[in-house]
């Protein structure tokens, strides 16, 4: 049972900062103990650039995740992407056995 995680890269609009952090703080509490949720701030990059990091227990756990259908969770998504200076970059890593 592989874990896969999803990295997204996010730069944001200046002034968006604290709308970010608020909302990734909502976003946390949309998630139950199957996905881990993190954000991190991205040294050495521009001003105002995140990682968020998901974690899932398996394939299964991530491809329910992007079938989900919460739509206070993909209202947040949305809400970051419109802060984003430019579309989010997605990464998807997939653990070794």
């Amino acid at each position: 049972m592989s874990k896969v995680i999803l990295l997204v890269n996010v730069e944001l609009e200046p002034g968006k900062r604290e709308d970010y952090l608020t909302t990734t703080n909502l976003l946390r509490k949309r998630f139950d103990a199957g996905i881990g949720y993190a954000v991190f701030e991205n040294q050495g990059k521009e001003e105002n650039s995140f990682t968020e990091m998901f974690t899932f227990n398996d394939m299964a756990a991530y491809e329910a995740f992007d079938d989900g259908d919460d739509e206070e969770a993909n209202d947040l998504f949305a809400k970051i992407i419109g802060m984003s200076k430019r579309s989010p970059k997605y990464t998807t890593l997939l653990e070794i056995d």
